[in-house]
């Protein structure tokens, strides 16, 4: 991922589970962080840090992007519900498929 990010000119920003909410929402509004990929057991937590955020710092994040190939339909509603979207890696990878048959030097 970092090597894509990398010829995509965007910044991978690391995430770790000793940061507390507020670090992680000061990063999230410091870097302008739209899009995150994570575990599907780490998604239920960044849904809550939106949904909490009375300050707004996490306005930016739109998108969540889950290595697992299937998320529980709760935390989908929740992702519904905070204004993010929610897409599985297959689901890229099928994007990207699709992107490159259609693709031509």
């Amino acid at each position: 991922m970092h090597i894509a990010n990398m010829h995509n000119n965007t910044t991978s920003v690391a995430f770790y589970d000793t940061l507390g909410p507020d670090a992680a929402r000061f990063i999230c509004m410091q870097t302008e962080l739209a899009t995150i990929g994570c575990t599907a057991d780490q998604v239920e937590k960044i849904l809550k840090l939106k949904e909490d955020d009375p300050e707004g710092k996490m306005a930016k994040v739109t998108n969540i992007i889950v290595f697992e190939s299937s998320i529980d339909k709760n935390v989908l509603a929740l992702a519904d519900t905070v204004g993010i979207s929610i897409t599985t890696m297959d689901e890229c990878i099928e994007v990207g498929k699709q992107n490159f048959a259609s693709w031509k030097p």
